[in-house]
């Protein structure tokens, strides 16, 4: 068993690998306008649709690579990101997460529809292989919804900094609405899946530890000091909904063992 568990895992990464050699090769060519300057201007949606599929049939076959898969098929493009990080601006960066984020949601799709499928062919041995299967699916889901929580409010940030709400919303406003969603979804998260304290926070103010330490963004006092209070109600908020959650699901444990 643990064999073919081996086997399966190498192939799926194996797999990943062509994709991304396959997409590095496609995206040289038309860099270098072998398809001429029609294929040039469609290259990366190209890119990002063979990767998705590929990604959806590899992660759906073997749901427990969707750790791996994406970021082996992502490879060009996460190397390149990390690459020319300080050559790019915070827009551009929002539409690579986006990009990633499609992918992430791919990622979760057919993990859940491959491990719908084999719950289908083979019972379950025992209820702590459920258990652990389904704690690495909502792991999973925790780090994309607290991907996309910081994606939304990044955008919001950036329209009220540069004024874009027009007097609806000020710069001031425009921090505390952002470290307020943050705030919120974090607790909600993590008082659903109390385990992923220990990383949603941090996927979720990802765009502000890069705006930051790396991209230099903000170049007022008022600003830095909004975004640490921003990572201090964080941390708050994440330790209160980790000891809720706890709590709650050890009440319905409790439950489940009186009941049988």
């Amino acid at each position: 068993m643990k064999k073919k568990s081996f086997l399966a895992m190498l192939i799926s990464a194996v797999l990943a690998l062509l994709t991304a050699v396959v997409v590095f090769g496609l995206s040289e060519l038309a860099v270098h306008d072998v398809f001429g300057p029609f294929f040039h201007n469609f290259v990366y949606p190209a890119c990002t649709l063979i990767i998705a599929t590929c990604i959806f049939f590899i992660v759906k076959q073997n749901y427990r690579s969707l750790w791996y898969v994406f970021f082996i098929a992502n490879l060009q493009g996460i190397i390149m990101f990390f690459v020319q990080l300080h050559n790019s601006d915070l827009s551009t960066i929002l539409f690579i997460f986006a990009v990633w984020g499609f992918l992430l949601i791919v990622t979760l799709i057919a993990a859940l529809i491959g491990k719908r499928i084999e719950s289908k062919k083979i019972k379950e041995n025992s209820q702590l292989t459920s258990g652990q299967r389904s704690t690495h699916i909502a792991m999973f889901l925790s780090g994309v919804l607290a991907f996309f929580t910081g994606f939304v409010a990044s955008v919001f940030l950036i329209n009220a900094r540069h004024d874009y709400f027009g007097q609806f919303f000020s710069q001031d406003g425009g921090y505390i609405t952002y470290n307020l969603i943050i705030a919120i979804c974090i607790f909600f998260i993590v008082i659903k899946n109390y385990r992923s304290f220990w990383y949603v926070p941090i996927i979720a103010n990802l765009f502000g530890i890069l705006a930051v330490f790396v991209l230099h963004y903000f170049d007022h006092p008022r600003e830095f000091t909004y975004t640490f209070a921003g990572w201090g109600l964080s941390i708050i908020v994440t330790i209160i909904a980790a000891l809720i959650g706890k709590r709650i699901e050890s009440r319905k444990i409790n439950k489940t063992s009186i009941s049988s």
